[in-house]
């Protein structure tokens, strides 16, 4: 962990954690537990007022000489609320198949929900590649990894496959 390469350095350091259990296993030198949702790790956004409380609150344990430390954030501004604050021991393991294809063919319902629930924003985007094609891609992508064939065609790489899906990307 990083800052406890930047402390033996005389860097003192702090953090933000959302996952209390990980926290408590790694031992940072001062982290504030915040009981908010993944992704808001300073509370709800546009509420700066919040937001500058929470950090003030992490800056805070910089005073603290004695490592580890680890915090509760007083205020639950969710308290009451439906939230989802999965922590890691309520996280039930799963048989992994190892097929990454079903994998993404199962996940797709979620995705196409989170879609439709963000406006159509997603990081999916990124990639160039249609969500739907991502099967293919991975069959693709592991049909070259085991024969390691790969054309080269105007600066880009070209994976062949028998699927007719080719998978580009610059180089």
């Amino acid at each position: 962990m990083l800052a406890r390469v930047f402390e033996e350095h005389g860097l003192v350091t702090t953090s933000i954690s959302l996952v209390r259990e990980h926290t408590q296993k790694v031992k940072p030198p001062r982290a504030l537990f915040v009981p908010f949702p993944f992704g808001h790790p300073l509370g709800e956004a546009n509420d700066p007022e919040l937001q500058t409380r929470v950090m003030r609150a992490a800056f805070a344990l910089l005073d603290r000489d004695t490592a580890p430390v680890l915090d509760d954030y007083p205020d639950d501004i969710y308290s009451g609320q439906d939230i989802n604050l999965a922590q890691a021991s309520s996280v039930s393991p799963v048989e992994i198949s190892g097929d990454v294809a079903f994998e993404v063919t199962t996940l797709r319902p979620y995705y196409e929900q989170w879609v439709a629930t963000h406006a159509e924003r997603t990081a999916v985007g990124v990639t160039h590649v249609d969500q739907r094609r991502f099967v293919a891609l991975f069959g693709c992508s592991r049909r070259t990894l085991k024969t390691e064939t790969l054309t080269y065609r105007s600066g880009t790489k070209m994976c062949h496959c028998p699927s007719s899906y080719a998978m580009r990307r610059t180089t």
